[in-house]
């Protein structure tokens, strides 16, 4: 049996089965859809629609499928006049005798006379509603704009006239029972309706960021009497979404992200048509989800991230590293601080640059951490004024060079009449590195007045001789600098 669908005014087809389950046909201007069983749902004007840009949406279980893809999978054309034994009867009552099953009177059933009906399994149904055609599978009374069919099972279990119960087996009706089974309407099957979110056709959900859970779609179902399923049936970013079909909880497939704009257009609102279907009836509700912006924790990303990191620095020196942070909210100032750690005490931290310093260095010779191992310990913190993310630091004090720790004059003794370049003495600088040469200047300004100079090796000379007078002054103090091979220094007087 092939059921003839009226869809010229439709603009949204729905289907309650699968397009990859149908094969289809193009019959001169109209589509046909072929099931494995021979059945076949002929939409009249259909190709000729698609082939002009004017086609209906086409929603199918497995999703909205491209007009084009469709005439593209066409199997065979066929034009009408190659088609002499298509018969089609305007109503039920010039095609009862030959199936009791047929739908209700006034529904176009097109039929074919080489195929015997009986070895047919009875076609998917479909309803017409203002704007739309919904396909699914059996049919509903026209009373109501629907169509129903009757099933063999419900013969056998209709009552007569007389009140009696047929059995489909060895009672045969009587000509009032029969004409009640075929001619009487059919009790409409009420589809569910969407009640979830205002139940409105149309409906604005907003959530926040970071988080897939959405809402839950409910239904009801009039007659009460089939589970209802849920599902997902289109819409701009139906992709970005997962519905439980049993409890029609509705949730993203991952969080949003109100910074990193992932719907269709950009502008935070997903859009999707969620699916409610109570045995062979649907409803269907279009659903918008705002996604929220929320004040979100700031990140510390220097010395690797996450909540501990470990550092090595030499003795000697201050310097740490600069505390950084990420905050996914744009436009927001972080703060940094120390919040703990053993040896919080021995730290400092710029609370707008994030450069964490020792107080003063540290001498590996002699620890003064809390262990007293030459590791110490801290916590610094970021913060947005609200949420906060903390690191641990642990900072290993390596051996590194030492600056030199004293130095003497040998000699110093001149007369008052000693001439420039005579020598006065020498200079000796320690060092505990004992790492190659030290080098010897006077602190400029620390020469007393230009008397005396300094070589590189320590030598100290006059270099002015007529300023030295002894009833003037019998003395006279210099600066001595010391530089090691690194750089590292000490002035003596």
């Amino acid at each position: 049996m092939v059921v003839l669908a009226e869809t010229a005014q439709a603009s949204k087809l729905a289907f309650k089965f699968a397009y990859s389950g149908v094969k289809t046909a193009v019959l001169d201007v109209d589509l046909v859809l072929l099931f494995d069983d021979g059945s076949k749902i002929i939409l009249p004007g259909l190709a000729l629609r698609m082939l002009g840009g004017d086609a209906p949406r086409l929603l199918f279980l497995d999703g909205e499928i491209d007009p084009q893809m469709v005439i593209a999978r066409v199997d065979e054309v066929q034009l009408a006049d190659q088609m002499p034994n298509l018969m089609v009867s305007a109503s039920l009552q010039k095609a009862k005798s030959e199936d009791s099953t047929l739908p209700a009177p006034g529904i176009p059933v097109v039929q074919l006379p080489s195929l015997p009906l009986a070895s047919l399994t009875p076609m998917p149904k479909f309803r017409s509603v203002e704007g739309d055609t919904e396909l699914d599978s059996g049919l509903l009374a026209p009373q109501i704009g629907r169509f129903a069919r009757r099933t063999n099972q419900d013969d056998a279990a209709s009552t007569g006239s007389g009140g009696g119960q047929t059995d489909s087996n060895n009672a045969t009706p009587s000509p009032e029972s029969e004409k009640s089974d075929t001619d009487a309407p059919v009790s409409a099957n009420l589809a569910p309706r969407i009640i979830s979110d205002g139940g409105e056709a149309r409906a604005i959900v907003s959530v926040v960021e970071n988080s897939t859970a959405v809402t839950t779609v409910n239904a009801i179902d009039p007659d009460d009497a089939a589970d209802i399923r849920f599902f997902i049936a289109g819409g701009a970013d139906e992709s970005a979404f997962t519905i439980n079909s049993l409890t029609g909880e509705l949730r993203f497939v991952t969080p949003p992200d109100f910074e990193a704009r992932a719907d269709l257009n950009g502008d935070n609102t997903y859009e999707l048509t969620v699916l409610a279907s109570a045995g062979s009836q649907i409803d269907t509700q279009h659903i918008r989800v705002r996604v929220i912006d929320q004040n979100e924790a700031p990140i510390i990303t220097s010395d690797g991230g996450g909540p501990a990191a470990s550092l090595t620095r030499d003795e000697n020196q201050t310097a740490i590293t600069i505390v950084t942070a990420a905050d996914p909210d744009s436009g927001t100032t972080l703060r940094y601080s120390i919040v703990g750690g053993a040896d919080a005490s021995r730290f400092t931290i710029n609370p707008l640059t994030g450069a964490l310093s020792f107080v003063s260095g540290v001498d590996f010779e002699h620890p003064d951490d809390a262990g007293a191992d030459n590791i110490y310990d801290v916590v610094v913190r970021a913060s947005d004024g609200t949420l906060t993310d903390d690191q641990s630091i642990s900072v290993t004090v390596a051996d590194g060079p030492e600056r030199p720790t004293d130095a003497i004059l040998i000699g110093g003794i001149i007369p008052e009449n000693a001439l420039n370049g005579a020598i006065v003495g020498t200079v000796v600088g320690s060092d505990l590195d004992s790492i190659g040469a030290l080098t010897y200047a006077f602190v400029p300004g620390q020469d007393a007045g230009g008397r005396f100079a300094i070589t590189p090796d320590g030598q100290v000379t006059v270099a002015n001789s007529a300023l030295l007078d002894f009833e003037a002054a019998a003395s006279h103090n210099v600066t001595v600098r010391v530089t090691d091979q690194t750089g590292l220094t000490l002035d003596k007087v």
